[in-house]
Order: structure tokens, then sequence, then C-alpha cells
């Protein structure tokens, strides 16, 4: 009869397969498994662990090197530097969940890295949104997207957004009295809240990235520029990224009955992960001065990198025009 009933209902078989405690379903799951695959598992979960430290080393590297720079505007630094610490968080969530084994523990650490990252999908509808109006309206926006105001309206866009969230998972945590009844709870809430607001970002991010790229196209005159290819290149790529993972999670989220938690959790944190190091790359290190400052962190432990670090300072603050400009000035 409770299998009966497990087959009409999703969260039934959940429940009934014990798979709402999280920590407790997967070491159930690898000690059933046979002994090499229960050294693969340990093994994914290392591989996790480490891939996750080093891209957010990364990532803080990129905060640093973005906090040193002079010429980036205000609006641009604060949109870049709050999604580094989205993403950050939502890498170190995910890592310290697969280094504990207390079920509630991992509850949280679970719910914290989804809002995290659901935080930088908003961020990035903001950003994207935020490009668009600076490549088709330049004066517009430095009119009016350059001064506090707008990082103001931009930092109650997020928290309108995932303040309601947190209120609600941890409203959950904290009334429910057994693990499998905050995880039949948080299921319901994290599906609707996640697909939701992940669709409604993707459908506001690649509109806005395929109206980039028009932009970039017909602006090209006799010949497509460098800088023209890896702009449109960068565009196509995000667009990818993001309409994967919101498919991809979407996958997960309606068909939670069907997959181990160790196939979810290994495949969105790997997710989650690939959104964090394509983050950094195209919104951070898309400026020059932070790239020129992310290298010069890097030549503190390379000596060699020195002499390009060089000739980027002279390309980035334009040091060999301003020279030539003072020699002339002074000649004259």
């Amino acid at each position: 009869m409770a299998q009966q009933r497990a087959s009409l209902d999703c969260s039934s078989d959940l429940v009934s397969n014990g798979d709402y405690n999280a920590s407790e379903s997967e070491i159930n799951e690898t000690a059933s498994l046979p002994i090499g695959d229960q050294h693969s598992t340990v093994a994914v979960r290392a591989g996790l662990i480490t891939t996750s430290i080093v891209l957010l080393v990364f990532s803080l590297a990129a905060l640093v090197a973005l906090s040193r720079t002079k010429t980036i505007p205000t609006t641009a630094r604060t949109l870049s530097s709050s999604l580094l610490w989205f993403d950050s968080a939502t890498m170190l969530a995910f890592a310290f969940r697969n280094m504990v084994d207390d079920s509630f523990i991992s509850n949280l650490l679970t719910m914290f890295g989804l809002t995290m990252s659901n935080a930088s999908f908003v961020n990035i509808a903001v950003m994207s949104f935020d490009r668009v109006i600076c490549f088709q309206w330049p004066y517009f926006y430095i009119r009016h997207f350059t001064h506090g105001s707008y990082v103001i309206v931009y930092y109650m866009i997020i928290v309108g957004t995932i303040i309601p969230f947190i209120a609600l998972w941890i409203d959950c945590c904290v009334t429910m009295p057994s693990f499998w009844e905050i995880r039949q709870c948080l299921l319901p809430l994290t599906t609707v809240f996640l697909a939701s607001s992940h669709v409604i970002c993707v459908l506001i991010c690649i509109p806005c990235f395929v109206w980039i790229t028009v932009i970039v196209i017909k602006n090209q005159r006799k010949e497509r520029s460098k800088k023209d290819i890896s702009s449109t290149i960068s565009v196509v790529v995000c667009s990818i990224n993001y309409g994967f993972t919101t498919i991809i999670a979407l996958t997960f989220l309606f068909t939670a009955c069907h997959t181990t938690i160790i196939l979810r959790r290994t495949i969105s944190q790997l997710l989650y992960m690939m959104n964090g190091f394509v983050d950094t790359c195209v919104y951070v290190l898309w400026f020059k001065e932070c790239r020129y400052q992310l290298l010069n962190i890097v030549g503190v432990l390379v000596p060699a990198l020195r002499q390009k670090i060089a000739r980027m300072r002279n390309e980035v603050f334009d040091l060999s025009g301003a020279a030539h400009g003072a020699t002339t000035t002074s000649n004259s």
C-alpha cells in the first residue's frame, strides 16, 4: 500500500524512501554501493571540494583586483563586485556541504547556496539590462545611470528578491519538528521560487545578450575588430551558459523523485561552479584595468610576469602617450 501511494505522489515517494534527509540519504546510497563505487563517490566529493576552493580563490583574487581599479565606473564596479560576492558565497556553501554529515546543517548550507545562486542570477539580469542601456543609449546612460541612486535601486531589487525566500525557508527549518518534514516543506518552496526566478532572469538576460550582439555587429564597419569579436563571443557564451543552467535546474526540480540525491548535488554544484567561473571571466575580466590588477597580484608570485605587467600598465593608463605629450610641450 505504501508503494502504491509512492507511485501516485512524488512527495510520498521521497518521504517513504527517506530522501528528505539529505545527508543520511546520501550516506545510505553510498553505503549500498560496491566498494569501488564508494571510492568513486568519495573521489567525486573530494574533486568538488578542491574545484570549489580553486574557483573561490580565483573569484576572491578577481574581487581584490576589481576593488583596486580607478577608471572603472562606480556602477559597473558595484554590480561586478556584488556578483563576485554571490558566486563566492555559493561555492563556499556547497564546498562546506560536501564536508558535513549533519542533516540539519546540510539543509541550511543547501538553502543558503541556492539563495546566493539565485541572487547571482538576479544580479546578472540587472547587469544585462544595464549593459543594453549603456550600449544602445550611451548619453542617456551617462546622465541617469552613473550616480548613487541607481545603485540603491539595484540593492532594493536584490533584497526584495531574496529576503522573502530566506524568511520562508528559515521558517521551514525552525518550525518543522523532523528532518523529513523540513525537506517536505522546502521542496515545493524551492521548486516554485527557483523555477520562477530562474526563468524570469533568463528571459531578461538572453534577449539583452542578443540585443548587445546586434549592436556590436551593427557598429562594425568594413572589418570586425578583435574587441568586437571577443564581445560577441562573450555574449554567446553567456546566453548558452545561463540557458543551459536553467534547463538543467528545472529538470532536477521537477524530476527529483526519479534521480538520486548524489547525482543532483554533483551536477548542480558543477553547474553553479561553471556559472561562477563564467561570471568572473565575462563580467569582471571584461575590464582591461581589472585584468591588469589581477595580473599584478599574480606577478607577486611569478616575477617573470613583471615585464608584461609594465607593458599592460602603459596600455591601461596610456602612460606612453602622456609622456610623449609632456615631451612635446616642453620642447615647444
